[in-house]
């Protein structure tokens, strides 16, 4: 049975100034959606040579699913693709996703040309990698925690939040970070949270960082901070409120008392049809 997904539709471009010119072109740059298990899913993706030379693509996956009930979930219909000049060549895939599964399939998809240079007798070889989610529908759980902040006030001023993805789905978790002086009147600071929407996928724990647009520092004294952030899909959204105060002294900030941490779920009735659509999102 043919399952729709959302097809990230942008075209991801890697290119290298050598002394052979070279480049190739993959769309769509990602590949994101849900569907039921025990169904199947096939598109293409589309190989664009914008050179005057034929490129030899080599093409392979990776598996970053945890615990798969079957390691040939995704198919693609050649391993090695020849594109001639300024030709353009489709390469099919195939996903199955398997009965009684739960949580996330993802992959990388890696398309490599063939060596184009030489570095200190290394060879270069052009790359293009494209992630593939799917998540297994009904099955989701949106969960993270944070485990650590870290602040420096050198130049410009930053945050950097060890948030860990506890949920059996990626996640691109987004907010504020609301900052109010505890020694002045009116000094109150708003930074962006992840607004890259730079993504992590299950089990994995990374820095997330919040900082000043512009270059600036906060002055010598005792704040309080509330970060704001959510993560979830059209239909589920897991959102963390965490307190916290901080003393700044010079280039060095020093969380001084943890505050509430509430995590909340708020559920969303509003059915969305999958679509094509244009994203900046990061992997």
């Amino acid at each position: 049975m043919r399952t729709k997904l959302v097809i990230v539709a942008i075209c991801s471009v890697l290119a290298i100034s050598v002394s052979v010119c070279a480049s190739v072109s993959v769309n769509p740059s990602r590949v994101e959606g849900k569907m039921p298990p025990g169904q199947t899913y096939k598109n293409k993706f589309t190989i664009k040579n914008p050179d005057k030379t034929k490129a030899i693509v080599n093409i392979e996956w990776n598996d970053r699913t945890i615990d798969p009930l079957t390691k040939d979930w995704l198919k693609l219909s050649t391993t090695t693709l020849e594109v001639g000049p300024e030709e353009t060549v489709d390469l099919t895939y195939e996903i199955n996703i398997p009965d009684n599964s739960s949580g996330e399939y993802n992959a990388w998809v890696s398309f490599t040309g063939k060596p184009v240079a030489s570095l200190m007798g290394a060879a270069i070889a052009l790359r293009v990698s494209i992630p593939i989610y799917v998540a297994v529908s009904g099955t989701e759980q949106y969960d993270y925690e944070i485990s650590s902040v870290k602040i420096t006030n050198s130049k410009k001023t930053e945050f950097k939040f060890k948030l860990k993805n506890t949920g059996n789905v990626h996640i691109r978790p987004t907010g504020t970070l609301s900052i109010t002086s505890i020694d002045r009147n009116n000094e109150n600071y708003t930074l962006p949270f992840n607004d890259i929407k730079w993504g992590i996928i299950p089990r994995e724990s990374t820095d997330y960082p919040c900082k000043f647009k512009d270059p600036q520092t906060l002055l010598d004294g005792k704040y309080k901070a509330v970060l704001t952030i959510s993560a979830g899909n059209n239909h589920q959204s897991r959102k963390m409120v965490k307190e916290f105060t901080f003393q700044i002294v010079g280039a060095k900030g020093n969380v001084q008392e943890e505050g509430i941490t509430n995590m909340t779920t708020d559920k969303i009735t509003q059915e969305n049809q999958p679509t094509n659509k244009t994203t900046k999102d990061n992997e």
